[in-house]
């Protein structure tokens, strides 16, 4: 889960330099709100998945 959002993000970085020379603002503004949402995700599902282990603890 870890490795899949590292190089979900990286290859959204990557990509972001590659549009940033091309088309513009807009679409680097939506690929960083995107890779926020995806991150915020993340961070959720580490919250479940600490708040589930303490429970069967």
């Amino acid at each position: 889960m870890c490795l899949c959002t590292a190089v979900i993000v990286l290859s959204l970085g990557g990509g972001l330099y590659r549009v940033q020379a091309s088309r513009g603002r807009w679409v680097l503004l939506i690929l960083l709100v995107l890779v926020f949402v995806l991150l915020g995700y993340f961070l959720l599902g580490l919250a479940h998945i600490a708040v589930y282990g303490i429970r069967m603890m």
